[in-house]
């Protein structure tokens, strides 16, 4: 493949990821790896070739996939997501229209399967050594924290940090484990990455600690409360932990199913700080220390098991 020719498809894989980058972090790129996968072989692209029947999900968009992928190109590259996007309905309108600019390449109808090989190395390298390893390379989260400040506002601060960058769903959900870490060190609390699914664990929510279920999520949905009603039925105990700022939601979508006054809701930022407090004593001398702790037993479990190690968070000097 000439040098013409390759920067043209690297234009063409530019351009389509610039209008569609705000879909889905992951899950974008990925399905611009797998789409050209897809093109090695078929030509030209039908919808059928890209969309699952039904034309919900992205054929062949997943973790696994895009990791062989990835690999090809960037042979240490960490873990992705094992679900990478696959159900957002934005990648699958930008798979139809991946396909749709590749058709449209000036002489592909001539193009035999070694050319389209080429074509496809091309742009899956561009993916890869952009979005993907920006991915990859992303600073640790970084909140502005003052041990001057009360406890409750350096968790909400840390939460902030992360919601700037789409991350306070996986950000919650491992601050919460790492709390109960350490409030209950003679237990061993899963760690799960954010993407894994409760189904795919056996699991009856995020946590269990004695028989209470714990829901962590920062945009309380009527399928989770239906998940509450569930667990209750099994005899469990159930616990929801969601921002302050959805708790009101929370509690009125508990009502709405019946089991408003059998679920306790807690706000993230209080669950989290009243802890650190009490493990300090509330003492200021000791709150420093176990302010650490948490964040440090926080960056453990993120690095057991996500593929995205921005979400460490870099934690200031003075702590």
């Amino acid at each position: 493949m000439n040098d013409e020719l390759r920067a043209a498809a690297e234009r063409l894989i530019a351009d389509w990821y610039e209008e569609y980058r705000g879909r889905s972090q992951v899950g974008i790129p990925n399905t611009g790896l797998v789409v050209l996968e897809i093109f090695r072989t078929a030509y030209p692209l039908d919808e059928s070739d890209v969309i699952t029947p039904g034309g919900g999900q992205v054929r062949l968009l997943g973790g696994r996939r895009a990791n062989e992928i990835i690999r090809r190109f960037l042979p240490d590259a960490r873990e992705l997501g094992t679900e990478s996007g696959r159900t957002s309905r934005g990648t699958s309108e930008a798979a139809r229209a991946l396909a749709v600019r590749l058709n449209a390449i000036q002489g592909i109808d001539l193009a035999d399967g070694d050319a389209r090989n080429e074509l496809a190395d091309a742009m899956q390298h561009w993916i890869v050594g952009n979005p993907i390893s920006d991915y990859y390379a992303r600073q640790r989260l970084k909140p502005e924290l003052g041990l001057n400040l009360g406890s409750i506002r350096n968790v909400s601060r840390t939460l902030d940090a992360a919601r700037e960058r789409g991350q306070a769903g996986p950000l919650a959900q491992h601050l919460v484990g790492a709390k109960l870490q350490l409030r209950f060190p003679e237990l061993e609390i899963p760690n799960h990455s954010y993407s894994t699914a409760d189904v795919q664990t056996g699991r009856g929510g995020d946590f269990m600690v004695g028989d209470a279920v714990f829901h962590v999520t920062v945009s309380p949905m009527q399928i989770l409360m239906e998940k509450c009603a569930a667990n209750l039925l099994d005899g469990f105990r159930v616990v929801v932990v969601v921002p302050e700022s959805a708790r009101a939601a929370a509690q009125q979508l508990l009502e709405v199913q019946g089991i408003g006054d059998r679920v306790d809701v807690f706000s993230l930022e209080a669950f989290v700080a009243q802890n650190v407090e009490e493990m300090a004593g509330f003492a200021a001398a000791n709150y420093r220390t176990k302010l650490r702790q948490l964040f440090e037993a926080y960056n453990a479990r993120v690095e057991a098991v996500e593929p995205d190690q921005s979400l460490q968070i870099e934690i200031p000097e003075n702590l």
